[in-house]
């Protein structure tokens, strides 16, 4: 009966299909962890504050319990053609030295940043993406130590120091490449008339980020007591945040109302198809009743009966990972 056949497997194969899409999408962003070293201590410091290079410098001596304080912030870089191909413009971090180091996170070729690339004058460096250093540069593997321009002038001449893994997750999936910002006090405007800069810490050992929290409050009240332009009502949500948390917002809410509903609609699909079976069933009490007449046992009745409702969900549940198959890339 293909009419019926398709009825019931039409239901299936879109419950199970909506459900794994989301429970894929929930598992990749809400289960699996940030891939850094020991996620669990990584945390977004003062989320709705923005720092300067000056209120960053001021913060650095006073946070013990944190394992690192490291600043970044969006740029944008170019790459001109000189002979590998069309100019090219994308973004990138320009971070503090210790970037890598607080997301434990390593080159897999050269190294990462070094205090003194943060002195004024020093710092002409540049780590550069795997993906960007197969693309751009052919994965030459003389590539460390080459000059590069990343704009014009002689100043957007930057020496190539490092290569990251393959699987490495910049904090921003957009970023290709990291150059070191360099603290000038002399340099007012940029040390303390910007404040553009997002920090990122890593709690100490045997701290909870709760606990954290509270101390930087501490911290934070006493250091910007005298900055009137920080707002009362920002200073009071002074403190840490775990990353991941920072970095999902209430879209960890709306996924997990998502994946609730699809699977609602798979129960339902369930109870449709189970009550299809029911109506189908009464239908033909006079073939399972002549097939008991011929000697047909309970027991080969119920297999056959089984055996159709597998064959159903079966194919309903290879329809609907096909069709989860081809909606996740979209919905991701």
């Amino acid at each position: 009966n293909p009419g019926f056949a398709g009825v019931a497997i039409l239901p299936l194969a879109l419950g199970i299909g909506a459900t794994t899409t989301i429970f894929s999408v929930v598992d990749g962003v809400l289960l699996t962890p940030l891939p850094y070293d020991h996620p669990e201590e990584l945390v977004r410091v003062w989320p709705e504050q923005t720092f300067s290079k000056s209120l960053l410098t001021d913060f650095r001596p006073e946070v013990p319990f944190l394992q690192g304080l490291a600043a970044h912030r969006y740029e944008s870089f170019t790459l001109p053609g000189d002979g590998l191909g069309e100019p090219e413009e994308f973004w990138g971090g320009e971070v503090s030295f210790d970037h890598f180091q607080v997301l434990g996170v390593s080159p897999v070729l050269g190294r990462g940043f070094m205090p003194e690339d943060e002195a004024p004058g020093q710092g002409k460096v540049v780590v550069l993406s795997h993906g960007l250093w197969e693309r751009r540069f052919g994965a030459d593997p003389d590539m460390l130590g080459r000059t590069i321009s990343m704009g014009e002038g002689e100043g957007a001449r930057r020496t190539v120091v490092g290569i990251m893994p393959k699987d490495y997750r910049p904090l921003y999936e957009t970023w290709q490449l990291w150059v070191p910002f360099q603290i000038d006090p002399s340099n007012f405007s940029d040390f303390a008339g910007t404040a553009s800069l997002r920090l990122v810490g890593r709690v100490a050992e045997g701290m909870s980020p709760e606990a954290a929290s509270l101390r930087f409050n501490e911290v934070a009240r006493r250091i910007t007591e005298e900055k009137s332009w920080i707002s009362d009502e920002n200073k009071a949500l002074a403190g840490v945040q775990p990353l991941k948390e920072a970095i999902l917002g209430d879209v960890q809410l709306r996924l997990l109302i998502l994946l609730g509903s699809v699977g609602l609609v798979l129960l339902l699909a369930c109870i449709n198809v189970a009550n299809l079976l029911l109506v189908r069933g009464q239908g033909r009490e006079r073939e399972l009743g002549i097939r008991l007449a011929v000697g047909a046992g309970r027991g080969r009745v119920v297999r056959q009966l089984l055996t159709e409702s597998l064959v159903l969900g079966l194919v309903g549940g290879a329809m609907g990972l096909l069709l989860a198959f081809w909606s996740l890339p979209e919905l991701v």
